[in-house]
């Protein structure tokens, strides 16, 4: 299943109250469609009226799919965040000894599973990958000392040129080629016109570009 925003309500008052005694206030709830973490908590200040207080957002990935006892565990972490700012208790860093010994303490009083990693697996990156096929601008860059990569670019021709000129000019640089490519596989990069390069190989690069178009500006 999926986070929702009502689970997520449903979630925090069921463990609020199981598990901390009803002693957090509701927070902002922020469903985001981000694609490098599960869970965040977030403190923001904000000041009204010359007085400063601050703001509690819990933030949850939406996209990634899991069974509902690993979401719960997800919403529980980010739940000691939470509970340890906002009891203005101080620990030595995000997870040091005191989030631990709030973590160990749940996980055995209640049965959980709650760890310290909020890292996305690699198999829940590949989940967020988008498998639609569309057109992607490729700069294949080869290098003079033999090594080769690509990036992946805007389809905005100013942007395009500037990448491939610029990048041309580098006494480190053999040659840019342009492409049009409709493999997925580039659907994982981000798209920019920033001088950088992701490197790979011949081997690699062949095979993922044999329906590639040669594109001319």
């Amino acid at each position: 299943m999926k986070i929702t925003l009502p689970f997520l309500e449903e979630t925090f008052n069921k463990f609020n109250k199981e598990i901390f005694d009803g002693q957090l206030s509701e927070p902002v709830f922020e469903p985001s469609r981000a694609k490098t973490f599960l869970g965040l908590c977030v403190r923001k200040p904000f000041t009204y009226q010359g007085k400063t207080q601050d703001i509690w957002i819990l933030r949850f990935s939406i996209i990634i799919d899991l069974p509902k006892e690993q979401l719960e565990d997800i919403i529980i972490h980010e739940m000691i965040h939470y509970y340890i700012g906002s009891t203005g208790q101080q620990d030595s860093s995000a997870h040091g000894p005191l989030f631990l010994k709030i973590m160990d303490d749940i996980n055995t009083r209640f049965g959980r599973h709650i760890t310290v990693s909020g890292k996305l697996t690699k198999e829940q990156r590949e989940q967020l990958i988008d498998k639609r096929r569309k057109w992607h601008v490729i700069a294949i860059v080869r290098f003079k000392d033999g090594r080769e990569g690509f990036k992946v670019l805007p389809r905005v021709r100013e942007s395009i040129l500037r990448y491939k000129n610029t990048l041309q000019r580098s006494p480190e640089i053999d040659v840019v080629q342009l492409v049009w490519s409709q493999n997925v596989f580039f659907n994982r990069y981000p798209v920019s016109s920033a001088f950088r390069v992701h490197l790979s190989t011949n081997e690699e690069l062949t095979p993922l570009l044999k329906d590639a178009k040669i594109l001319q500006l």
